[in-house]
């Protein structure tokens, strides 16, 4: 047994001796980004978490994205406090960490669409 463990470490030493860093690779790095946002649509406030999306940059400071926001829906004309999460699609555009949003939510309850516009920030 111990002439097994020592051929295996052997080998695993003189494996990992012989392989060198490759010098002009970069390291991954990993950043986290995201954005928050309120919008309403005059009878809810939705607060919207950054989700996935198409992100066009017009100039460092500008941008245009097309997203998933999803999101949590309060509702004002609600006799309780009622809170509901929702998944909407829309458009953001960014101007340097400031955000105009206006996403579209279906409200499955009266079966129709809702605009919503608001602003937000962007995190990061």
């Amino acid at each position: 047994m111990k002439i097994i463990f020592t051929l295996i470490f052997s080998l695993y030493a003189i494996i990992v001796s012989g392989q060198e860093k490759d010098k002009s690779q970069q390291p991954i790095t990993a950043t986290f980004s995201g954005q928050v946002s309120l919008t309403t649509d005059g009878k809810g406030l939705f607060f919207n978490m950054g989700g996935p999306g198409l992100k066009m940059e017009i100039t460092p400071k500008i941008a245009v994205s097309v997203n998933m926001f999803p999101s949590l829906r309060y509702e004002y004309s609600s006799t309780d406090a009622d809170i509901k999460p929702f998944l909407g699609t829309g458009l953001q555009i960014y101007f340097k960490r400031f955000i105009v949003a206006a996403p579209f939510y279906y409200l499955p309850n009266t079966k129709n669409w809702v605009v919503t516009a608001g602003i937000g920030w962007k995190l990061k």
